[in-house]
């Protein structure tokens, strides 16, 4: 049985749902970013950590996008893997597989060193989800 489209309007609630879940999971504790020793997004850290787009992919996606990663050279791996097919979203967030522009503005937020500080969401970070938000609601991203 073929899985049922979401419409426009919950594709939006998903995306801001997922946009939320994100800045409180980095919020509560900004080591859980993905970020590497010269200071650039890793999908997988040798800790363990990963980035926002990593996080939402299965763990049969992992080898597939740490190859690729390491292939490119690029920090947008994860993105560009499972846009290419490579990599796959769990379950909960399948429905978002093809939104490739809404996945690259919530990995810019997890991305950008000025977006964050110890305690969370910097000025600028909260701003930029700010105008993140604003255009999940406009459907820029569906």
């Amino acid at each position: 049985m073929e899985k049922t489209k979401l419409t426009q309007e919950q594709l939006i609630t998903k995306q801001l749902e997922v946009l939320q879940d994100t800045v409180d999971y980095y919020s509560k504790d900004t080591s859980r970013r993905a970020i590497d020793e010269e200071g650039g997004c890793r999908y997988l850290t040798s800790d363990g950590r990963m980035c926002a787009v990593g996080r939402c992919l299965t763990s049969e996606s992992i080898q597939d996008v740490l190859d690729y990663e390491q292939e490119q050279k690029t920090s947008i791996a994860a993105i560009e893997a499972f846009k290419y097919g490579g990599g796959k979203l769990k379950s909960e967030y399948s429905d978002l597989q093809e939104c490739f522009n809404f996945w690259m503005a919530l990995q810019c937020i997890h991305d950008h060193e000025d977006y964050w500080n110890k305690r969370g969401l910097s000025k600028w970070g909260i701003e930029h989800v700010e105008d993140v938000k604003q255009n999940i609601k406009k459907g820029y991203y569906v």
